[in-house]
């Protein structure tokens, strides 16, 4: 969780659980990465909770994770090490903005990552430009346009069967929902209201 904040008058070392109100905005440590998300999720198992009589009906794995920005360490290992005990039905991940601050969101799939590594290897030894510059193949050259195939130019992903197609069954509930607050000209040209992003 990222918990560095301050207020405009600038005011540091905000309580863990405690809001300072500065005139019109509301500053706390963490609120919103993230905080605010497993507040909303713990308070919503309470409800559940409630309404049931003291019984979910179901079971729930949590998991808090802090060390995604140095790249999570360890994070595989465990899940590797225990994927029984971790399995689960639905997997819900606490991040990610609103697409407006009045409406609630819930992303039905996440963007991610999928690191690789390519590795292009031509021949021994160097060769200089001012002799073997537009003869030999160059190895930047290659490598560009291998990353160039893997997206086209409106940001779809070219790798065939990646990612899976969006259903009816999903595309359709989302279809009146709120526009992105990213300004039009950086929408990838196709994508639809409800499939865009807000940027964070």
């Amino acid at each position: 969780m990222s918990c560095a904040a301050t207020t405009s008058s600038g005011a540091l070392g905000l309580k863990p659980w405690e809001i300072v109100v500065d005139e019109d905005r509301w500053y706390g440590r963490g609120t919103a990465d993230n905080k605010g998300q497993h507040s909303v999720n713990f308070a919503a198992l309470a409800a559940v909770l409630q309404a049931r009589g003291g019984r979910l009906g179901y079971n729930v794995k949590v998991i808090f994770e802090t060390g995604e920005e140095i790249g999570s360490p360890g994070l595989n290992n465990i899940c590797a090490a225990h994927g029984d005990a971790l399995a689960a039905d639905v997997f819900i991940a606490s991040d990610g903005p609103r697409v407006s601050a009045e409406r609630p969101t819930l992303f039905l799939g996440s963007r991610g990552g999928v690191p690789f590594e390519l590795t292009v290897n031509l021949r021994e030894g160097g060769h200089h430009s001012g002799n073997w510059g537009g003869v030999l193949r160059n190895p930047a050259v290659v490598l560009s346009h291998a990353i160039a195939s893997l997206v086209d130019r409106n940001g779809r992903i070219a790798v065939e069967g990646r990612p899976p197609p969006i259903t009816d069954a999903v595309r359709s509930p989302i279809s009146n929902s709120a526009a992105t607050r990213a300004r039009p000209r950086s929408i990838r040209p196709g994508a639809s209201r409800a499939s865009r992003r807000p940027k964070a």
